[in-house]
């Protein structure tokens, strides 16, 4: 929605030009394309600082959606912290709750009281705010910053002995 190359400042001007022309819908839409998108930018992160390659990551993702993301999300981040205890409860419940709306908005499927929606904007934007803080915090990543380009994978390979299949130990009997 909102290209990295704009810049935080940007986004969130544009966020805020949305609400104060009284946009909320479209508000809470966009708020919660750029929370699910800084969430995934995070995990990009982690992904390429364990060794994936840009490439890697693209299969990783694939076309998940939020829940795939949130289910990477404390598996490669460095300290395994989840979405849940960075973003803060009180916040997370609504930020949830607006990707649900949001995701039955896009669809066709239900639409919402623009009170409602303007209520539930202020909340996205303090998630946004709390995993960005984090990630610049704890990782030293900016989410809205360029990331370099990993063309080469720095996986290695756990060389494990394998048990032979006649050996004692192993679970094959006749």
């Amino acid at each position: 929605m909102y290209p990295i190359t704009q810049g935080y400042s940007e986004v969130c001007s544009r966020l805020d030009t949305l609400q104060d022309n009284g946009h909320q819908a479209e508000s809470m839409l966009a708020s919660t394309f750029v929370f699910e998108k800084t969430a995934k930018r995070i995990v990009r992160f982690g992904l390429i600082n364990r060794g994936f390659t840009t490439k890697h990551c693209d299969a990783i993702f694939g076309r998940g959606g939020f829940e795939h993301i949130k289910t990477l999300y404390d598996i490669f981040d460095r300290d395994h912290k989840t979405l849940q205890t960075i973003v803060t409860e009180a916040h997370w419940s609504q930020a949830k709750e607006a990707i649900t709306w949001r995701n039955k908005i896009v669809h066709g499927e239900r639409v919402y009281p623009l009170e409602e929606c303007a209520a539930k904007v202020p909340h996205i934007r303090a998630a946004i705010d709390n995993l960005r803080d984090d990630a610049i915090a704890r990782l030293s990543c900016d989410p809205w910053s360029r990331f370099p380009t990993a063309t080469k994978s720095k996986l290695i390979w756990l060389n494990i002995p394998q048990p032979s299949p006649t050996s004692p130990s192993s679970p094959i009997t006749d």
